[in-house]
């Protein structure tokens, strides 16, 4: 059957009702994705296609290295340590377009540690909208004196034309071994972060404070120079996104992980996100239904800019984790000493205080609030049970924001996490998750009764989406599965969800939040995740969804030693080529005269 959507565009203020083709199969260059072959904007029919534009490894004209090729400080191509490939990072997620000094241009993000962005000039053949590659190369040099890139997730293009990046899975500095320079046998993602650590002449450059921040990245001229910072005032935690809203200092920040918290940055000056307050959610059921509901406080964490806290990151002798919190072990049974907080992150409980001031942190509040920022919400009270906190949305108004939550249960049920931790999100585990939307308002005041100096503070969280599990393995094909990436398609007020599942086949959906259904308009490669979601409106008169399809049907043996070759064979000549894919949705249907 057919899927009917009724919606207002900014372009005509009658309503106009666009229909979907179900999704077919078909096998375009031997990588087997499904799209809705067509839509239909007020009677008059639109093909739709999925338009490739690079392939992980592609290096089109005079790029100087292959698409996604990763490299060391001194310039040597750099292994990211994971399979199929040595030194190719096969992990694309975040996509954007953007105009700039007349050109059109491609971001995207290699989620790989150490990771890469790249940046490539792009054409447009006005008859037909396609898009083709013209030039790649990488830019994370554009943050070599901040450490480069560490595994970009997602991503937001701002109003005034940056490019605010990420940084995810932030390494625990608790488990940083000063004196060799490397992270402790203990830490969970030790190897990975000690294999980081081989891209830099010293290793100690790998310090874990370096990476976990927001980027953001501009383009400076037409030859495609850019220039970057990472923002030390908005907080160091897994950042997945970032989502300007448009008093374009408000920014709401997504955290990644298992055990941890919702964030949001006020930033001083619009545009400028070097200086602000932060703050951290604390959230309130009011029942446990569907996903459940409940009211947003926030709890201030602080102001804080880039200066005050990039001395403690970026000096011969970076701050350590004992000059901010003393730690104390949860006793057998389950209490912590007189003086600590028990304080939960990273998926487990710990006993906390803030350090005493020193000549080096004579202000360990500041300091924690941005270097350990987690930690230091948990410790005011703020809520750190969110499990897969991931993509963030809004419509264009910001009265209206979306957040995907892409497992709900571990930490998110009830008696998780156990005492002396505070158990106060208590939801019916469902491993299929959800998405949740939450109004915005003004003369919000934050948990010490302090004004919050912003029109757009969310102040509740219900859930609007969810997934249906079947089994605890497997979810109903007919709803979500794992939600992962979402945005907002002003243009026909629908939400898109990509996945990134292993419960049901990797798609991508379009939600009517007004009839309250769903329709998938796209299926992924088996074993591929749907990511880099992001809207292109009015480029040369057609508009776009781009796409990121990461690591489809790779087969990939981690026991398996790789080199440039997948199973013996070279990429790219093969049909059944598993590299990651990148490119457009569209061009999709428009209002435009």
């Amino acid at each position: 059957m057919l899927f009917v959507v009724t919606l207002s565009t900014v372009w005509a203020a009658a309503p106009q009702t666009l229909v979907f083709d179900p999704v077919s199969h078909h096998v375009p260059d031997g990588l087997p994705y499904g799209v809705s072959a067509k839509a239909t904007l007020n009677g008059r029919p639109h093909e739709l296609r999925f338009q490739e534009i690079l392939r992980a490894g592609d290096q089109p004209g005079s790029s100087p290295v292959p698409f996604g090729q990763l490299s060391t400080t001194s310039g040597e191509a750099f292994s990211p340590g994971r399979p199929p490939f040595s030194d190719l990072c096969d992990q694309i997620d975040y996509t954007a377009i953007q105009e700039a000094h007349g050109k059109i241009w491609m971001w995207n993000h290699f989620e790989c540690v150490r990771g890469e962005i790249f940046l490539t000039e792009l054409q447009q053949d006005t008859t037909t909208g396609t898009l083709t590659a013209v030039h790649t190369q990488p830019v994370g040099s554009a943050l070599a004196t901040q450490g480069g890139v560490y595994s970009p997730c997602a991503g937001d293009i701002t109003d005034w034309g940056t490019l605010l990046s990420s940084e995810e899975y932030e390494p625990d500095a608790r488990y940083w071994d000063h004196e060799a320079g490397r992270m402790t046998d203990e830490y969970w993602f030790s190897q990975s972060v000690n294999h980081l650590s081989t891209a830099f002449e010293s290793t100690g450059d790998a310090h874990p404070y370096r990476f976990g921040w927001a980027p953001e990245l501009r383009i400076d001229n037409q030859a495609g120079r850019v220039t970057g910072e990472k923002h030390y005032a908005m907080g160091r935690f897994s950042h997945e996104l970032s989502r300007v809203l448009p008093d374009r200092r408000t920014v709401l920040q997504s955290d990644d992980g298992w055990g941890v918290g919702l964030f949001l940055f006020v930033a001083d000056v619009p545009e400028v996100l070097s200086a602000g307050h932060l703050y951290a959610a604390q959230w309130t059921l009011d029942h446990a239904r569907a996903g459940g509901a409940g009211r947003l406080d926030w709890v201030p964490l602080g102001h804080a800019s880039n200066d005050d806290i990039q001395p403690l990151v970026e000096s011969a002798h970076p701050v350590q984790f004992e000059e901010l919190f003393t730690r104390a072990e949860v006793s057998a049974g389950g209490q912590c000493p007189l003086g600590f907080s028990p304080v939960f992150a990273f998926g487990i409980t710990e006993c906390l205080k803030l350090a005493a001031p020193s000549e080096r942190v004579p202000n360990p509040a500041q300091a924690a609030s941005r270097l350990e920022t987690r930690r230091y919400a948990g410790l005011l009270g703020a809520t750190t049970e969110f499990k897969k906190g991931e993509g963030l949305a809004s419509t264009a108004s910001g009265r209206t924001v979306y957040y995907a939550l892409s497992d709900i249960s571990g930490s998110m049920t009830a008696g998780s996490p156990p005492p002396p931790a505070a158990d106060t999100v208590r939801l019916p585990a469902n491993h299929c998750g959800g998405v949740y939307a939450g109004q915005t308002s003004g003369s919000i005041r934050d948990t010490t009764g302090a004004l919050i100096d912003s029109e757009f503070v969310p102040w509740e969280l219900h859930a609007v989406v969810v997934g249906k599990p079947q089994s605890r393995t497997v979810c109903h094909p007919s709803g979500i599965a794992n939600p992962d990436n979402v945005t907002f398609l002003p243009a026909y007020d629908l939400l898109a969800i990509a996945e990134d599942t292993r419960r049901a086949p990797d798609g991508l959906w379009m939600w009517d939040r007004h009839l309250d259904t769903l329709t998938r308009v796209m299926l992924a490669p088996p074993e591929a995740e749907v990511a880099g979601l992001s809207v292109v409106e009015d480029l040369g008169g057609f508009d776009y969804l781009t796409v990121s399809l990461q690591t489809p049907g790779t087969d990939r043996d981690e026991a398996e030693p790789f080199d440039r070759t997948l199973q013996g064979r070279p990429y790219g000549v093969i049909a059944d080529d598993h590299r990651s894919v990148v490119g457009v949705l569209g061009p999709l249907p428009t209002g435009h005269p």
